[in-house]
């Protein structure tokens, strides 16, 4: 469980029965998200009622909540930033994760290519792997990599690897635009799921997860994307290999731009 102060802890997890639920109904920056909580479930919050104002988070039970009155406090794990150092063979598991591939037959071996000027960022994590030029697709092939490359990592993986993993991700997969939004996106939902999850151990808060529906450009076929927004705030400039996505991030205030939205 998350602590109040940002610490992953082993706490026990009890049944008190069957009980009646209510419906809280919460809003952050337009999305909506509905939990279903017994009547004395405690809530940590800002009460905007006069009596109450200035008086800090407060504790509530969910039937004493008022629509409009109180701001729920939120609690992140705590940030990577300064503390952890990511994990090149992650990174380089990320990258594959995204954009790699593996042949089928019997040498089924794994294999990724870096294409163009915006990929060759990533050459320093793939150095000791067999290499080969691709000119038809201005591209340098590295192969001879794990088959578990393509694969998503264990949650109980140690923090150095899963930042690595992510940020390696982040580059085959991620955006970030020129106002400094930063986005991360897969056809596959429970990509995008996992990645929250990882961020959650990371410290870096995230928002909700979108899903938008396309039309290819390739194929003419309908699929469907799954996108989700990372918090700036739990970010710095050394989570981005690409530069551009770098560049954009710093130009926008980088990890100074704090937009506190709460529930």
């Amino acid at each position: 469980l998350l602590t109040g102060k940002g610490a992953w802890v082993e706490a026990p997890i009890r049944s008190f029965g069957k009980q009646r639920l209510y419906k809280l109904v919460l809003v952050r920056q337009g999305v909506e998200k509905i939990i279903y909580c017994t009547a004395d479930h405690r809530w940590f919050a800002l009460d905007h009622r006069k009596p109450h104002r200035g008086r800090g988070h407060r504790e509530f039970k969910t039937t004493e909540l008022r629509p409009g009155k109180h701001r729920l406090q939120q609690v992140y794990g705590r940030s990577y930033k300064n503390k952890v150092k990511p994990s090149p063979f992650g990174v380089a598991h990320g990258f594959t994760f995204g954009d790699g591939s593996t042949s089928q037959g019997l040498r089924h071996t794994t294999s990724v290519n870096l294409v163009g000027e915006k990929d060759s960022h990533l050459q320093p994590f793939f150095a000791l792997c067999p290499s080969s030029d691709q000119p038809g697709i201005n591209a340098m092939r590295y192969s001879a990599l794990p088959n578990f490359f393509r694969e998503k990592p264990s949650i109980n993986e140690n923090h150095s690897y899963l930042l690595g993993w992510l940020m390696g991700y982040f580059a085959a997969d991620g955006s970030c635009t020129s106002r400094g939004q930063v986005t991360i996106s897969s056809a596959v939902e429970s990509n995008i799921k996992f990645v929250r999850d990882v961020c959650a151990v990371l410290g870096i808060g995230t928002y909700s997860i979108r899903r938008e529906d396309r039309v290819s450009n390739l194929t003419g076929q309908p699929h469907t994307m799954f996108s989700m927004t990372l918090q700036r705030e739990h970010l710095d400039e050394s989570f981005f290999i690409i530069p551009a996505h770098r560049q954009n991030f710093m130009k926008a205030g980088g990890s100074g731009v704090r937009r506190r939205k709460y529930w």
